[in-house]
């Protein structure tokens, strides 16, 4: 069973408040988010935002603020395995081959890689599980409802947020109200109930400053 409401701040959570290398892992993750923005500044960008989505959805499920934290970094570096897919591929138009989608589906791994350093085994976890589904058909290990943590779904449902409301080089960005709608029809499938209601409380609260609606998305963070 995921639990997604802590009893209490904090509990059952890898504390890393006095953890002195936690300095120094933030400085690793910013190089790596830099070294993303230099390559792919698109992707950057919506790695960005997908950090805000996660945390606010992490805030209202009662996360600790030391555990938003760690989902932030997971949120940055997600798609940082994207850095070894070309350009090209990445702002192909249509549909891409069976080879380009092999090479954009391994980003995961390749993240995981990239990152093993960087992130603790929990944040590796939620990194490597944002683009696997309740229902089995997602990537790299096919997991199913159960299976995926929290924070691997809060992350997948943040990504989806963050691509559907953003304009891409083969389509034009959805209205968030279609967004939300995809996010309702999706649930159970795609997208963890749990999250999706809580993407819900968002929207009928704070909608107006989800990333892709109107205002600062940085008032969700905090």
């Amino acid at each position: 069973m995921i639990d997604w409401f802590p009893a209490s701040d904090g509990a059952g959570s890898s504390s890393v408040g006095d953890d002195p290398t936690a300095g120094e892992s933030a400085l690793m993750v910013n190089r790596l988010v830099s070294a993303v923005a230099r390559r792919h500044p698109a992707l950057a960008a919506h790695s960005r935002r997908v950090a805000v989505v996660a945390d606010a959805l992490a805030k209202r499920a009662g996360w600790s603020s030391t555990d938003r934290a760690r989902l932030r970094e997971a949120a940055l570096l997600q798609d940082v395995g994207m850095m070894r897919v070309s350009r090209e591929i990445t702002n192909r138009r249509g549909r891409l081959s069976l080879v380009d989608w092999g090479a954009v589906s391994a980003h995961v791994t390749a993240g995981l890689t990239m990152a093993l350093d960087v992130l603790d085994e929990e944040q590796l976890k939620w990194m490597g599980e944002h683009h696997e589904r309740p229902d089995g058909s997602g990537y790299p290990k096919g997991l199913r409802d159960g299976e995926i943590s929290a924070g691997g779904a809060i992350l997948g449902l943040a990504d989806a947020w963050s691509a559907m409301t953003a304009t891409r080089a083969w389509r034009g960005a959805l209205t968030a109200a279609e967004a939300m709608g995809q996010c309702r029809e999706r649930a159970g499938s795609q997208f963890d109930y749990t999250a999706v209601s809580l993407l819900e409380e968002l929207w009928l609260n704070e909608g107006n400053t989800l990333p892709g609606v109107s205002g600062q998305s940085a008032a969700l963070a905090r």
